[in-house]
């Protein structure tokens, strides 16, 4: 589970995902059923108890990423 999770407030992860599969396909650029991973990714993570920030890109702990993320103990 994810503790914490950083998101670049101005980029975007183009992708599929399918909870039924637990499946994830990234996209480089936005397709016609593509949803913003990093979106989904937050939205997990909050309702699972985690910490979301939302922060320009430049100030993430990795700034060569899009989404960086602090894993609880354990997991």
């Amino acid at each position: 589970d994810v503790d914490t999770l950083f998101v670049a407030d101005d980029t975007h992860a183009w992708g599929d995902f399918s909870e039924k599969s637990d499946t994830v396909k990234i996209h480089d650029e936005k397709q016609k059923e593509s949803v913003d991973l990093s979106d989904i990714a937050a939205v997990h993570t909050h309702l699972n108890g985690g910490r979301v920030y939302f922060m320009p890109k430049e100030k993430l702990p990795q700034s060569n990423t899009k989404v960086n993320a602090i894993y609880k103990s354990g997991s």
